[in-house]
């Protein structure tokens, strides 16, 4: 018996900063908190910036930057494992990535496999003043994107408490199970644990 945590991002490293060197805590930070019964996977798109020789501790797993293609890699990887899959849980970021996790745990859900998406969000596109001298149409596109996320993700991590409270709101009237869950970054171990636990992990949290 296994359980697979798949996290996608665009790239990995931090030689962009911001979101990707987050990921790249979060993956690192999972994968010493979770117990050997969990599988960590870190999914990325630009293929190129994987490194050519990966630790032990997870692995990685390119993908074509679409929800289908993200689904079929997870599949034939799931697929190539020797133990039976118990449990498959999909985390993206935002309307980077989490558009993608929700539809490949759509897709997966679909071929009765038991699978969750949880998003990351890391800004409020219908407040963010970076985007005020872009069309209104693209605007538009991203606050929906990310409203439809948060609405339909299993689970929902704001970063920090501004964003938190920002979508508390939307997320109840969805009529989710789960709360939006406030991160407070810079402690990738707590914030690991609280994400492993959330996705129901938590018979197999390392001691």
């Amino acid at each position: 018996m296994a359980e697979h945590l798949y996290v996608v991002s665009s790239e990995w490293g931090g030689a962009k900063g911001g979101l990707n060197v987050f990921n790249k805590a979060l993956v690192e930070g999972l994968a010493r908190v979770t117990g050997a019964g969990v599988k960590i996977i870190a999914v990325v798109a630009a293929a190129q910036s994987i490194p050519t020789s990966p630790g032990a501790a997870f692995s990685f797993l390119p993908y074509d930057g679409t929800g289908k293609g993200l689904a079929d890699k997870i599949k034939q990887d799931t697929e190539e494992t020797p133990h039976a899959i118990t449990k498959i849980v999909i985390i993206g970021h935002d309307v980077h990535t989490g558009h993608h996790a929700l539809e490949a745990r759509n897709v997966l859900r679909a071929e009765q496999h038991n699978c969750v998406a949880g998003v990351f969000c890391h800004m409020d596109y219908s407040a963010y003043q970076k985007f005020k001298f872009q069309p209104i149409e693209r605007i538009s596109q991203k606050v929906e994107m990310q409203r439809d996320i948060i609405r339909n993700a299993d689970h929902v991590y704001a970063v920090g408490p501004l964003l938190s409270q920002a979508f508390t709101d939307l997320r109840g009237a969805s009529g989710a199970k789960t709360p939006v869950q406030q991160i407070i970054p810079g402690v990738p171990d707590t914030l690991s644990q609280l994400v492993s636990t959330a996705v129901g992990f938590q018979a197999s949290v390392a001691e």
